[in-house]
């Protein structure tokens, strides 16, 4: 390959750009995110930030299997609509749908039924236990409308409208800054909730994430859910589908469960430990 043919090729660098900057600015904003809301929690008080850094241990380790599920959705929908394989990419777009469901499910029951099980993994404190019980509770609920919603987000990505999926994750992110901050202080009137504020504040961005990205699907030229297509099952799409994202499942769950191992022993060594990593280095 000639690499300086490459990079003087004035209209491959233009679109390059457009493609790579808007993602590059979602990644920041989510950056941003996750430090406003340690800002925001440490202020509440230090308990509930340390509480909320070890429950979202469980967040993030479902996040990276939906993110790997997401992988293959991405891979293949790029090839589909490459040859403008729309009816593919309608299924691609339903078994993606129907695959993160069953994710959301399994982290639902979890988070939902054995929350205090999930937080004994990363702290023996009974207080953080006890507040980060509440906020999985609550946050098991987003589950589902978060997962279904980055499907559709993908696969707006592969197929011409990169823009959108930027600004729709982009006006998410502030929405959820914003509920945070309302709810866990208890601004413009609202209830002073707390750790539980902050759980409704990712659940209440999160609706309005999915009802927007439903709502764009039915514009022109975007890939819209066929109710029915969610209930049929195209063999060779489903193992085409499993070859690319099994691989991505198992390396980034390698990495995730390292990393959340290392959180766990840091929470059982006290709730100012776990505070103090959690300034240091939050993960969502």
């Amino acid at each position: 390959m000639n690499f300086q043919k490459l990079f003087c090729d004035k209209q491959f660098n233009k679109k390059l750009l457009l493609l790579v900057l808007p993602i590059v600015l979602q990644n920041l904003m989510v950056a941003l995110v996750g430090a406003a809301d340690t800002f925001m929690l440490c202020r509440y008080s230090q308990d509930a930030m340390a509480a909320v850094a070890l429950a979202t241990q469980v967040q993030f380790i479902q996040g990276l299997v939906s993110g790997a599920l997401l992988g293959g959705l991405g891979i293949m929908g790029a090839q589909y609509w490459g040859k403008r394989d729309l009816t593919a990419m309608e299924k691609l777009l339903a078994l993606g749908i129907r695959t993160n469901i069953y994710l959301s499910v399994i982290s639902f029951s979890g988070c939902f039924f054995a929350p205090e099980f999930l937080m004994k993994l990363y702290t023996s404190d009974q207080h953080l236990i006890s507040m980060g019980t509440d906020y999985l509770r609550i946050i098991s609920f987003s589950f589902l409308l978060y997962n279904v919603a980055r499907c559709y987000v993908s696969i707006m990505r592969v197929s011409g409208h990169v823009r959108s999926s930027v600004a729709v994750n982009i006006t998410t992110v502030l929405l959820n800054v914003i509920f945070n901050a309302v709810f866990i202080f208890g601004l413009f009137g609202a209830p002073a909730w707390g750790i539980k504020g902050a759980a409704f504040a990712t659940f209440l961005a999160g609706l309005i994430e999915l009802l927007v990205v439903i709502y764009l699907s039915f514009r022109r030229n975007y890939i819209t859910l066929h109710f029915n297509r969610l209930f049929s099952f195209d063999k060779g799409l489903i193992l085409d589908y499993w070859r690319y994202t099994l691989p991505m499942i198992g390396s980034t769950l390698l990495w995730g469960i390292g990393f959340t191992t290392y959180t766990a022993v840091i929470g059982h060594l006290g709730k100012d430990a776990a505070a103090a990593n959690a300034v240091a280095g939050k993960r969502d």
